[in-house]
């Protein structure tokens, strides 16, 4: 028997339960494998993005409810159209706040807003930090921040 036959038949027996566990266990391995390597969804983001998110929320919102939500509750009530399929509500939440600052929010919501006027401001960076910040007549000057980011009552996003 030449010499490459018997170390061929060595592999086999060594390889072959290998394989036959691999078989067996492959559905197992595929359907959770990716999913602990990926992990959950997680936010990361900056604040233009964070608006962006929040503008989408808000489009969910006054399509479910015919109208935009009441100023003094509008991050309660758009939050849980933040969330995406296994997003944690923390994760979820993250997008209330704008990255660029330690504490608080950094968001205010413009209680004059009405949908579609390209030129109204309705969500913008301020500087007041307390969750559900708002102006009852927009901003009150503008840029209403140093750091200028605007969510438009139309839909884009932009930052000065």
């Amino acid at each position: 028997m030449p010499w490459w036959k018997s170390k061929v038949a060595k592999w086999t027996v060594a390889i072959a339960p290998v394989l036959a566990l691999l078989i067996w266990l492959g559905p197992f391995l595929l359907a959770f494998l990716p999913y602990q390597l990926i992990g959950k969804r997680s936010h990361s983001g900056n604040c233009l993005d964070n608006l962006r998110r929040v503008g989408k929320a808000l489009d969910l919102y006054h399509e479910a409810d015919a109208a935009f939500p009441p100023a003094d509750a509008w991050m309660d009530r758009v939050e849980q159209y933040l969330r995406a399929g296994d997003m944690e509500k923390t994760e979820a939440a993250k997008f209330l706040k704008c990255p660029d600052l330690a504490t608080g929010y950094g968001y205010a919501f413009n209680a004059a807003g009405k949908r579609g006027a390209a030129d109204l401001p309705l969500v913008y960076d301020t500087d007041k930090t307390e969750r559900n910040a708002f102006d009852a007549n927009g901003p009150q000057s503008f840029p209403p921040s140093p750091r200028n980011n605007v969510l438009w009552a139309d839909g884009h996003v932009s930052s000065k």
